[in-house]
């Protein structure tokens, strides 16, 4: 019996920490695309969880010249690039080869099951970020063999949809405090019955 309460402590513990993040990750890529040129591009996403923590993506600068300057993501409601906007944020960065920037969003609160589209922005044309076509030409093809398709949103083009491609991307969200709440306690409560056996 104190082993099957020691096992069920540790579940719950284990169950516990893994709720406390989730990571939407889309990481393939088979390509990129300089984000001056295809402006305003970026990738929209379906809220798994209430609070968005950070938005990454893989970025690179293309000119051996020009490998530091600003890039920006623009939080907007909705899947595409008219939503009210909800946050912004802008790093400099510096790079030689394809780098995840993580932009912090803490205190974003989301509506779990909506939209939202993640804008990208950069302040010269020498900035590229990583994608990926996961299926051949236009919505409702067949998808490329070994391609995975993001099924929460789609990669934006020159502001419109691309049905067939998302950008390399990772956001990490946190879970309704509840949940949190009742996994810990869940765990507590056995970690005091083992104390008590």
């Amino acid at each position: 019996m104190k082993r099957f309460i020691t096992l069920a402590s540790l579940a719950c513990l284990l169950f516990a920490c893994e709720l406390r993040a989730g990571v939407i990750l889309q990481d393939q890529s088979d390509g990129m695309h300089q984000i001056k040129a295809f402006t305003p591009t970026g990738q929209t996403f379906t809220a798994d969880d209430l609070y968005l923590m950070s938005i990454g993506f893989y970025f690179w600068g293309l000119d051996d010249h020009r490998r530091t300057g600003t890039v920006s993501v623009i939080l907007r409601q909705g899947a595409g690039v008219e939503g009210n906007e909800i946050a912004r944020q802008s790093l400099e960065i510096s790079t030689d080869n394809w780098t995840i920037v993580d932009f912090s969003f803490p205190a974003i609160e989301l509506v779990v099951g909506e939209s939202y589209t993640a804008i990208v922005e950069a302040s010269n044309e020498w900035w590229g970020i990583q994608r990926n076509q996961h299926s051949y030409g236009e919505s409702g093809n067949p998808p490329i063999p070994g391609k995975v398709d993001y099924p929460g949103g789609d990669m934006i083009l020159l502001g419109d949809l691309f049905t067939v491609g998302d950008l390399k991307f990772r956001i990490v969200t946190v879970p309704e405090p509840t949940a949190l709440l009742l996994a810990t306690l869940l765990a507590l409560c056995s970690l005091s019955r083992k104390k008590r056996a």
